[in-house]
């Protein structure tokens, strides 16, 4: 027992009625940087000590962490802590983005923070919090309240907030425990003691539980702790997001869950997550009606991802697409808005296929698979293994690599220094796989998309296109190749690509590009402007990779519109070009001590984007600078979100990996839009093909 004199501030500051102080809570920065993008964690003083403390728990306490219990070693416990902080952190800072960590009534004072948390039981925050300000005007002193007349008007005070004998008998035992512990209602003692002696004295008081205990230490006591209440559990358990170490929660009692989460979390996200997580389960995630749809967490959350994955397998029948060099999804997002499934999607490419897989809970997750192609289709019946015995496929996809084709990559440094050829470059060799590929799986229809170029690499019986087509014709497809302008599907970029179609044992005089334009095409094509309205505005290294923005009307997570840095001569250099602009008016402008670069392969090595038109060809060079895309009225590049909108990527859609690996993938990425206009293409070419088999997901 801890004996104490009552402060002599105390009696004034009750007696002049000082307005209770809220309690603050916000998302502080100890130096931690954990990144969903690309998997670099760093962590600050504090939450070094904690990641050291939860791996040797890890290895000795399996009640506490059931979701470790195959941990076999500290390498294993590091990589799911990291991994699991990298996710709790990402958590903490959505949710703040959103909800800012707002006010719930709490308040620095002690003795005030545990009698509003007994007002608050099953009671509403602004009761709650009227009913404590009526206490203190009530009642002088929290002493007072021991007092035997006391009690009628106590309950008085507490009657808008029900449960009047429970919480009159909680809140006077704690002061009478408070006086005869320390002398007075005061929890000041305590601001020495350990985390643990504090919330062993709180928990020793009356009625106080476990997370009111934990809300008075985080509140008003400046502890970081990790209160746990039922809004907490519940969007914790849908999340899944500290599932690898505390396993499932979902039917536990609530003291069993709180002991679990204690400690899962890092220091610095306890408070804030806390708040957040509450506010969240009150107006999104609720209990018994989640809204899912309107949640802005949903490709975060294991319960959304796996009810997406159950209603796709309640509809086996829908028509089977195969998407090999599949990249980030693009073309494959197309065809599943337009009703088709992903039976297989494969990409070598790591960051790609996370981005893939977390885009798309629809696609089974063992269904996206990180491989070579060219190796997959050399292992005897491995592609169909993969894909399924005795499904059928419909359409088989390949956006083959296209740098290999492209003439613009061989008027870049390295490939002058180089000399590559066309026809040696090891990727133009990949049609081989592709029709090894087509050979295995039979598939109805056939889609390959790459840059023009294409038509030119290799002469007479060397040709690429024409061995491709030559290939496809013999495994028994009727073949037809053309360029396309997606800018005439309605896409707001001029893009043009070279796309092969292959039916199979077709005789059929339908022209795909033709019915494209027919019925997909559009007059006035949307322009640059139309794509990126509504992005907030940027200077140069401003922005985030998760920010919260209104749009349309309501506040949403915005992913990777962060403007990248440059160095002072680009800025200048920038400021020279008006709309439409390239490095030759620069440089006539005075700007020739500003270029870095010759001006002999790429007189556009500089271009100011013009907003009344569709956007130049979104390219994977993004990656290394952005000085060719530079944005229409701002001096600045544009950000990894606005090339996702000009290639129409939905703003929900999130990119994996570094910025680097971003603007790769959106760069090479078919566009959804004309990954939707071929699935339509090829529905109808399965139901206009005479004498067509019954739709079916099996041979």
């Amino acid at each position: 027992m801890i004996a104490c004199r009552l402060p002599s501030t105390l009696a004034r500051a009750w007696t002049e009625q000082i307005p209770l102080e809220p309690a603050v809570v916000r998302l502080e920065d100890d130096g931690d940087e954990f990144h969903l993008f690309h998997g670099r964690v760093r962590y600050g003083a504090s939450s070094r000590k904690w990641r050291a403390t939860l791996v040797r728990r890890l290895l000795t306490d399996h009640d506490s962490f059931p979701g470790a219990r195959e941990i076999t070693g500290p390498a294993d416990a590091r990589a799911l802590v990291d991994e699991v902080a990298t996710n709790a952190s990402i958590l903490a800072r959505a949710l703040d983005a959103l909800y800012g960590t707002p006010d719930l009534g709490n308040v620095t004072d002690p003795v005030s923070e545990l009698v509003y948390i007994v007002l608050c039981w099953r009671t509403r925050i602004p009761t709650g919090r009227t009913m404590l300000d009526d206490l203190r005007s009530a009642f002088p002193r929290w002493e007072d309240l021991v007092r035997p007349e006391a009690r009628q008007r106590l309950e008085e005070v507490l009657r808008p907030g029900g449960f009047l004998t429970n919480k009159s008998t909680t809140i006077v035992g704690i002061i009478a425990k408070l006086i005869a512990d320390f002398g007075a209602a005061d929890l000041s003692p305590l601001r020495g003691r350990s985390d643990e002696d504090v919330l062993a004295y709180l928990t020793s008081l009356p009625g106080l539980d476990l997370k009111g205990a934990q809300c008075v230490m985080l509140y008003a006591l400046g502890r970081r702790v990790f209160p746990v209440d039922a809004h907490t559990i519940t969007v914790l358990s849908r999340l899944g997001t500290l599932a690898p170490l505390v396993g499932e929660l979902v039917g536990l009692e609530h003291r069993v869950v709180q002991r679990r989460l204690k400690d899962a979390v890092a220091p610095r996200l306890r408070g804030p997550l806390h708040v957040n997580l509450v506010v969240h389960g009150r107006e999104v995630c609720k209990a018994t009606r989640p809204e899912c749809e309107r949640c802005e967490l949903r490709k975060l959350c294991a319960f959304w991802r796996a009810r997406q994955q159950e209603a796709a397998s309640e509809q086996p029948s829908k028509p089977v697409l195969v998407d090999l060099f599949a990249g980030a999804g693009g073309l494959s997002t197309g065809f599943l808005a337009q009703g088709y499934r992903v039976a297989l999607a494969v990409d070598s490419d790591r960051s790609a296929c996370r981005t893939l897989k977390l885009n798309h809970p629809e696609v089974p997750a063992d269904k996206i698979v990180c491989a070579d192609v060219d190796s997959l289709t050399r292992k005897r019946g491995e592609l169909r293994r993969l894909v399924g015995r005795g499904v059928r496929v419909d359409v088989l996809a390949a956006g083959l690599p296209c740098q290999g084709f492209s003439k613009v990559g061989y008027r870049t440094k390295p490939h002058i220094l180089s000399r590559p050829t066309l026809t040696n470059d090891p990727r133009n060799r990949l049609f081989k796989a592709l029709l090894r590929a087509v050979a295995q799986l039979t598939p109805e229809a056939v889609l390959v998309e790459n840059v023009p170029d294409m038509r030119s690499a290799g002469e007479g019986k060397t040709n690429i296109l024409r061995r491709l087509e030559r290939g496809l014709t013999d495994l028994g497809y009727s073949v037809q190749s053309f360029g396309l302008n997606a800018a005439r599907l309605g896409l707001p970029q001029v893009r043009h690509r070279l796309f092969v179609v292959a039916l199979r044992g077709s005789r059929t005089a339908l022209d795909a590009r033709e019915w494209l334009l027919q019925q997909h095409g559009v007059d006035q094509p949307l322009d640059l402007t139309s794509a990126i309205e509504g992005l907030p505005h940027l200077k140069a290294d401003e922005g985030a990779m998760l920010q919260a923005v209104e749009l349309a009307g309501k506040k949403r997570l915005l992913f990777h519109h962060e403007a990248r840095a440059h160095n002072p001569l680009d800025l200048k250099l920038f400021s020279l070009l008006r709309p439409g602009e390239n490095s030759l008016v620069a440089l006539e402008r005075g700007g020739k001590t500003l270029m870095r670069y010759s001006t002999d392969n790429f007189h556009d090595k500089y271009f100011r984007l013009k907003p009344g038109e569709p956007c130049r060809t979104i390219v994977s060079h993004l990656h290394k600078d952005a000085n060719g895309f530079i944005h229409p009225y701002e001096d600045r590049g544009i950000t990894a979100r606005e090339a996702a909108r000009v290639q129409g990527f939905l703003d929900d859609y999130i990119f994996l990996g570094s910025r680097c690996d971003q603007f790769i993938q959106i760069g090479n990425a078919v566009p959804p839009l004309v990954g939707r206009c071929f699935a339509a293409f090829f529905d109808h070419a399965r139901r206009t093909r005479p004498g067509k088999r019954q739709r079916g997901n099996h041979r």
